[in-house]
């Protein structure tokens, strides 16, 4: 999940850490503390749309030429819990905690907000009742030039058919294979 704060260096502490600390000098950590903290950087359009259509940015800053103003992206703050789970090695269940705490937060404050979800289209209106093969499925989407990392996007969210979704990943992950699969360029005559 994503979430963009109304500061910059937005922080919420979920879980705290605990430590017992022993007579000999060592330590052991009984309890591994769990931080939302929000990062000025990396903001995608939609997130910046959002944070700029519901807050009012007062004070912003200007250029050299003291008539332009900067926009206030630099005190737009940006969450986004599975990077953040992947860097500090949380669990599942950590990661849940982390975007539960988040999701209370924003119903009792306006300084944070979910950032929705971009929906991927199906490919064509009919995608999801086609009946060929993963083979065919493939070579119809290459032959139509359908752009495969949109269709495995979809696949995940909405079929997540196993063989289609692995068959994707390898064409996406293996240029070589895709270049061999794509259709002759048609010569014209005349």
């Amino acid at each position: 999940m994503r979430f963009v704060s109304k500061y910059g260096r937005f922080g919420l502490q979920v879980r705290a850490h605990i430590e017992e600390a022993y007579a000999s000098g060592l330590s052991r950590t009984t309890q591994r503390g769990l931080y939302a903290v929000f990062e000025p950087v990396g903001l995608l359009p939609d997130e910046r749309e959002l944070a700029v259509t519901t807050w009012s940015f007062n004070g912003l800053g200007q250029l050299e030429d003291e008539a332009t103003t900067v926009a206030p992206d630099f005190r737009i703050g940006r969450f986004d819990s599975e990077h953040t789970a992947g860097l500090e090695g949380w669990s599942d269940e950590e990661r849940d905690l982390v975007e539960q705490t988040l999701l209370d937060y924003c119903r009792t404050s306006l300084d944070v907000l979910l950032v929705a979800e971009p929906t991927v289209p199906a490919p064509w209106p009919n995608y999801d009742l086609y009946q060929g093969g993963t083979k065919a499925l493939v070579r119809k989407l290459i032959d139509e030039g359908y752009d495969l990392a949109d269709v495995l996007a979809y696949e995940r969210t909405h079929q997540q058919r196993d063989d289609v979704i692995l068959a994707l990943e390898e064409l996406l992950a293996d240029p070589a294979a895709l270049a061999e699969l794509q259709p002759e360029p048609e010569e014209v005559l005349g």
